[in-house]
């Protein structure tokens, strides 16, 4: 079955503005700026194309742009630290401003000391990019000494996917639900062609990555875990709840290994960890908490399609869309007393998300729609219980809600509306 979803007789290029202008803001603040994301994310198309491009038209000079991708046959010989430093040194001849631009930088051994070298030189501002199969984020900080400025790339946002499509915005909002983000998916034509693409990117890039990385012997038990933790995005879950299903697959595996497998993934970028924040006590509760895939394509093609439950890709879709906007995203729990039979309880109510960015704080509850009866008052107990006056943001599924108030101050919104308009959060 074909996808209408793109616009036709054109290579299609997303311009990647905001990821761009997170670059450039960077420039020259003395750090190692390191560029993190999924594989295939982008990462070196970001620094080779759409960040020198920029450069360029801002008139800086190309020839002290020195860049070098280790994954070229050609630069082979660069992978002996030494020749990759003499290198370096013949290009960079003048006291002036050079731009130096490492990709997959991991495959030189030893290129910590090299670029913290290179980051003590005033002229030279420094980027580089890593396969996450040999440097994953949690090594970067490690390596470098503190001296690094991650900057995370997140798959394509819904503002763009649907700048560069010819369906209608409701049509298209369904397509990045179902397909994601992930750049060359999105200029994959055909149903069939981008599942297989995106099948084959979790099942033979990013697992056998970890796999490799990580000596998982087994293999088996860890797929399944892929596939588990595929189908529960958006659900409270923890090690022992885990384990419980591997002894229903016959599987025994310790929760310190499921720990360490989970973790495995999460730094790959596959799946994000988003904890729980009491909202009244004000203090993180450790267990259980949610995971949430790095890209909705990914994950549903990790599935064979067969669970497309909007509600859990709508919060999927929400939380990516607020890391992107460089927001951090808790699950709130609102603690609530009830007596009954004299015995004081607490009910637990919870908020999808709770979002801070410098010295704002949002709360956002996700859901289908508030057309049946009850719904509203369900879905906005645990907001009703706050007892502050932070916003809070209610993002339907439903159409035709482009931002209004209720009679309780909270904000109405469509997810396609939500995710078009950045400047809500």
């Amino acid at each position: 079955m074909k996808s209408y979803g793109y616009n036709d007789g054109m290579e299609k290029e997303f311009a990647r503005r905001a990821d761009v202008a997170r670059i450039l803001k960077a420039r020259n603040n003395h750090l190692i700026k390191v560029v993190t994301g999924l594989r295939k994310v982008g990462k070196s198309y970001l620094l080779s194309t759409l960040f020198q491009r920029e450069l360029k038209k801002q008139g800086f000079n190309p020839g002290h742009i020195v860049e070098v991708d280790f994954n070229l046959d050609e630069n082979q010989a660069l992978l002996n630290k030494s020749n990759l430093r003499a290198y370096i040194d013949s290009r960079i001849k003048e006291d002036e401003k050079y731009i130096l631009i490492l990709d997959e930088i991991q495959e030189v051994d030893g290129f910590e000391k090299l670029l913290l070298s290179y980051n003590t030189k005033p002229n030279i501002d420094l980027y580089v990019t890593g396969n996450n199969s040999h440097n994953l984020s949690s090594d970067i900080d490690t390596l470098l000494s503190g001296s690094d400025d991650q900057i995370r790339l997140y798959p394509i946002g819904f503002d763009e996917f649907l700048e560069n499509s010819s369906l209608d915005p409701e049509s298209a909002l369904t397509e990045y639900l179902k397909y994601g983000g992930m750049p060359l998916a999105l200029k994959t034509d055909g149903d069939e062609e981008k599942e297989r693409y995106l099948a084959n990117l979790f099942a033979t890039t990013y697992i056998k990555d970890i796999e490799q990385r990580h000596v998982i012997r087994n293999k088996p038990a860890f797929e399944l875990l892929c596939d588990i933790l595929s189908s529960d995005i958006g659900s409270l879950t923890n090690p022992t709840n885990i384990e419980n299903t591997f002894k229903s697959h016959h599987y025994s595996l310790t929760n310190d290994t499921i720990a360490n497998y989970i973790s495995y993934l999460c730094d790959a970028f596959l799946f994000e960890e988003c904890r729980r924040y009491d909202v009244k006590g004000k203090q993180y509760i450790s267990t259980p908490v949610k995971y949430y895939c790095g890209d909705l394509g990914i994950r549903n093609a990790r599935l064979s399609m067969r669970e497309i439950e909007y509600q859990y890709l709508m919060e999927n879709a929400i939380y990516l869309e607020l890391k992107r906007r460089g927001c951090k995203v808790d699950v709130g729990v609102v603690p609530l007393e009830v007596v009954a039979d004299g015995k004081r309880t607490y009910r637990y109510y919870e908020i999808d998300f709770v979002v801070n960015k410098g010295n704002r704080k949002v709360y956002i509850q996700v859901t289908m729609d508030l057309s049946s009866p009850g719904k509203l008052e369900q879905e906005t107990k645990s907001l009703d219980n706050t007892h502050d006056h932070f916003d809070k943001i209610i993002v339907l599924r439903e159409p035709g809600h482009k931002g209004e108030f209720n009679d309780k101050g909270y904000f109405i919104i469509s997810l396609k509306d939500f995710l078009l308009d950045k400047s809500i959060i």
